[in-house]
């Protein structure tokens, strides 16, 4: 009874650690945060080294084993050095920044994939414990860094300019623009998990924890984005709502009610696409939508990228290009660090494909898998649509821990079932 005890507390720790060591990363604390996930890293890998050494076969060795990680963690591995050694050589960034750089983005990952949640306590619904500590720190830095901008600049906060100062580092370098977009979309995504997320196989107390955190992650990302005139975060909401409603609908056994929701679905966003424009004019909050639009010459930015690659293969900038990014993270490493980086980066998000849609059609709990569907629509979007490696190493790290975590997921979905009445 003591060990059970016992042993119960040390997985509730482990579990509160990682947490802890996820969310310190992303809150992006100078040095704190990279010294933190360092030491965390050192302990996993340590154990990981024993666990190779040791002649018995166990799960956690079988998963450092596994064809799939390791096929992807060296094709991580290649691009972090690829890429950031080249823009290193192009002066774009300094050493310090590349070492940096190439240690957070691999170890990230690796953090990511270590994690097996059926060893920790209220599983599965742990992993959206570590999926909200992992994108908390980045909202909660950002949302942190808006507010004080608008208390203790004089000017209040620059909409045209997007940005504001760093909150740890007032004097510093402006948090810009897509950096702010990035974290304040993946926050805005947690909406449905909010109102989806009740269930009849999950209990009171892990649903109250889900949802107090999600609301607080998505209010917060929601002040930043109404502050800045973020156009990209709204669209993004409404993807995932549309995506995540048409789950549930799916959901539905009763074929005539599956099409009464999908026809009501059709004739509300009918609605709304007609009457955005009035809406838009009536509310002060749309500010840069109603001057804006969602127009944007990032596509022609594309296509000058893409039409200009067969010639200019090793990055450098070595062309123009109307933008100062290519607004693409496959598009803006290949315009920095060439070919190479961008194949094996595009590598590494393909091999990711199967893992997710092995999770997303899982019998996971619905809660789990909106997440999931909320955070990598997220993740994919900005990736297409913002210079992700230039606005925030820290974020783009924290979509590789993510994929991680997402490959580990996939490889127990089916060897474990989940017993969702135990702690």
């Amino acid at each position: 009874m003591n060990t059970k005890l016992t042993l119960s507390n040390i997985r509730y720790l482990h579990l509160l650690v990682l947490i802890s060591v996820l969310f310190i990363l992303t809150l992006n604390i100078p040095l704190i945060s990279f010294f933190i996930f360092i030491v965390y890293f050192l302990l996993v890998f340590i154990f990981a080294a024993l666990q190779l050494l040791d002649n018995k076969v166990n799960t956690f060795k079988k998963a450092l084993l596994n064809k799939s990680f390791v096929r992807v963690f060296l094709v991580i591995i290649f691009f972090a050095l690829s890429y950031f050694i080249t823009i290193l050589n192009y002066n774009y960034i300094d050493k310090t920044t590349a070492i940096h750089s190439i240690i957070l983005t691999v170890i990230s990952y690796f953090i990511g994939y270590s994690i097996n949640i059926e060893k920790l306590p209220d599983k599965p619904f742990n992993f959206i414990y570590l999926v909200l500590a992992l994108i908390g720190g980045g909202v909660i830095f950002v949302y942190l860094s808006v507010i004080n901008s608008a208390m203790f600049v004089n000017n209040g906060i620059d909409i045209f300019n997007r940005s504001v100062p760093n909150f740890w580092k007032f004097d510093a370098e402006l948090i810009n623009g897509p950096a702010l977009d990035l974290y304040s979309m993946i926050g805005m995504s947690l909406i449905p998990v909010i109102i989806y997320g009740k269930t009849q196989e999950i209990r009171k107390r892990v649903y109250i924890i889900i949802i107090t955190i999600s609301s607080i992650l998505a209010c917060s990302a929601l002040f930043t984005s109404l502050a800045l005139q973020g156009r990209k975060t709204f669209l993004n909401l409404l993807v995932v709502l549309l995506l995540t409603t048409l789950f549930k609908i799916n959901k539905i056994k009763k074929v005539s009610t599956k099409y009464i929701f999908v026809l009501a679905i059709l004739l509300i966003s009918t609605i709304l696409i007609f009457n955005l424009g009035a809406i838009m004019d009536s509310s002060l909050v749309f500010t840069r939508f109603r001057e804006e639009g969602i127009e944007s010459g990032r596509y022609e930015t594309w296509l000058e990228v893409i039409e200009s690659m067969p010639n200019n293969l090793f990055g450098g900038r070595s062309f123009r290009i109307s933008n100062s990014y290519a607004h693409n993270i496959w598009l803006d490493v290949f315009y920095d660090g060439g070919f190479l980086p961008m194949i094996l980066l595009l590598i590494f998000h393909i091999l990711h494909i199967v893992p997710l849609l092995k999770v997303l059609s899982s019998k996971l709990p619905d809660i789990l898998i909106i997440c999931v569907i909320c955070v990598s629509v997220s993740f994919l979007i900005g990736f297409q649509g913002e210079p992700v490696l230039q606005a925030s190493v820290f974020y783009f790290s924290m979509s590789c821990c993510f994929f991680g975590l997402i490959m580990r997921l996939s490889q127990i979905t089916d060897k474990y079932k989940f017993d969702i009445n135990k702690p």
